[in-house]
């Protein structure tokens, strides 16, 4: 049997339940999920702090450590854990939790600078097309991004800039939208090459900074979809 003992699964608000948890005690697999109110009232009403709470569910009391804290906006942030190693602090939690940040940057990209829900048509093939053709794409981007950033470091290393540079990704998706099918309609292999050469070069000398700490403010009411949809629901 597949052993969890050293894996830690990290959710958001969104996908914590008592029966997923209890579940996840069952198999031993560890977790650190971020909770919304109203998900329990007795943690609603815990103080700012490291807690001890026991969640009952279908007649069973489920332990659970419970982290509350507040963010740099005043919003307050509520943790749960089956992790009761006291040497792990609030401040140990926050950085764990920050470790889900590049699964929500990867499916932003996804879902608004691809627009991986924005499909051409309405048959399966053409549904699978779209999504497989995005994923792709997604993935070629992310290769050319690593490929692109020690060069990027290279024209940074003696400027007096205060930040550190990677690919600017938006920049990055548009000229792969431009330019990559014509690389690869290219017949010769050297052709193929110098425009694959441009795309690197073009996401080398448009990068953005890297600024720590940086937070954006939560949307309450984000919307559901970023761009037009060409045909009318029908559901």
């Amino acid at each position: 049997m597949e052993s969890f003992e050293k894996e830690l699964v990290i959710m958001d608000r969104g996908y914590p339940s008592a029966e997923l948890i209890e579940a996840f005690l069952e198999a031993g697999i560890r977790f650190l999920m971020r909770v919304r109110r109203k998900f329990s009232c007795d943690i609603d009403n815990m103080p700012l702090g490291d807690h001890r709470y026991a969640l009952p569910t279908n007649g069973v009391q489920m332990p659970l450590r419970v982290v509350k804290f507040l963010l740099p906006s005043g919003e307050t942030e509520t943790l749960i854990t089956d992790l009761f190693d006291k040497r792990m602090g609030t401040n140990a939690f926050k950085t764990l939790y920050f470790k889900r940040w590049p699964v929500e940057t990867k499916y932003g990209e996804l879902k608004h600078k691809l627009e991986i829900e924005n499909f051409s048509g309405r048959t399966k093939e053409a549904l699978l097309q779209d999504y497989y053709i995005t994923a792709y794409l997604s993935n070629i981007i992310a290769v050319a991004a690593n490929e692109t950033q020690p060069v990027i470091d290279d024209i940074r290393e003696d400027s007096d800039n205060i930040y550190d540079y990677k690919v600017n990704k938006s920049h990055a998706v548009g000229v792969f939208k431009d330019r990559f099918i014509m690389a690869l309609l290219e017949d010769s292999n050297r052709r193929r090459a110098r425009v694959a050469q441009r795309i690197l070069f073009l996401l080398a000398y448009r990068p953005t900074p890297i600024r720590p700490e940086r937070s954006v403010r939560r949307n309450p009411c984000p919307r559901r979809a970023h761009f037009h949809f060409n045909h009318k629901s029908n559901c």
